[in-house]
């Protein structure tokens, strides 16, 4: 079973980069309304010493803030958005290769599902971050060199429990996408769908997320050389774009991982099987035909 569904991939792909530019557009213009009528545009604000750079963070203070709020909430409804081109990308590697009018309709169906997974995983996120800071703040603080290294070892904690919690998170989404199941039953599935393979799975995600971060430092890295050649503001445009869609195809190719895991498993006896297939999103037996993803498919 191939993991790539070009036209699924283009699709999240397209999403993530409009609403990029929406994040970043109050602050752009922002930006712009001060440096914008300089002879070199933005060129100016990359010149050594960063000059213009400091005077522009200064004449738009009074504006930062509101551009920052309207950034945060776009963002935050983004992300709840992003679940739809996300349903349906999961839904497109059904073995059964299903339409695409079908992976967007189960994408829907499954819409408040998705929301609420992702709403309790952002609770349980920010109560870990919350409960490893005061334990890093009660036992660090005092200068010794224990609490120099337990200063770094807890932000470090947080990081591993968030991406643990992530690799459940997008298992629980696989599920719930491709099996029709209560949610307890859901949760139960995902976590013997990672527990089956548990060092598979840690691999499979971990390969991929650090090249998600090299990708990241590859292309910032990329742009921050290129900003102060002249006239290369389309090229540093076009680098980031470009690294959206390979964090995108990585996505899919880490999905595709756990679909194929999915496949391996036995259906639960109470479960409803959702049609995401040969037939436009209409209910019915699912094919389960179709060999599962390689470990770390690409």
């Amino acid at each position: 079973m191939s993991v790539f569904r070009w036209g699924a991939i283009l699709g999240c792909y397209a999403y993530r980069a409009v609403t990029s530019a929406v994040v970043a557009l109050p602050l752009g213009l922002l930006v712009g309304g001060v440096i914008g009528a300089h002879p070199r545009g933005d060129e100016a604000l990359w010149e050594p010493g960063g000059y213009w750079l400091l005077e522009v963070a200064r004449l738009a203070q009074p504006g930062m803030r509101a551009a920052l709020v309207q950034g945060g909430v776009v963002m935050l409804l983004a992300c709840f958005g992003w679940l739809v081109p996300l349903g349906a990308l999961i839904a497109s590697q059904a073995p059964s290769r299903p339409p695409a009018r079908a992976c967007l309709k189960r994408a829907a169906e499954k819409l408040g599902s998705l929301a609420l997974i992702l709403g309790v995983f952002l609770v349980v996120q920010a109560g870990a971050a919350f409960g490893l800071g005061v334990l890093g703040r009660a036992v660090g603080g005092n200068g010794t060199r224990t609490s120099d290294v337990l200063g770094l070892v807890v932000p470090l904690s947080t990081l591993v429990v968030w991406w643990l919690l992530g690799v459940l998170h997008d298992a629980l989404r696989v599920v719930t996408i491709q099996r029709t199941l209560p949610w307890w039953e859901a949760f139960n599935t995902a976590w013997e769908l990672l527990r089956r393979r548990p060092m598979g799975a840690l691999g499979a995600a971990g390969w991929r997320t650090l090249a998600g971060v090299a990708v990241v430092v590859a292309v910032e890295a990329m742009a921050l050389a290129m900003s102060g050649v002249g006239g290369s503001l389309e090229l540093v445009v076009l680098i980031h774009q470009v690294g959206i869609f390979l964090i995108v195809v990585l996505r899919a190719s880490w999905l595709g991982w756990l679909n194929g895991e999915l496949l391996a498993m036995p259906r639960q006896r109470s479960e409803s099987p959702a049609e995401t297939g040969a037939r436009d999103g209409s209910e019915g037996e699912s094919t389960e035909a179709g060999a599962p993803v390689a470990d770390g498919a690409a």
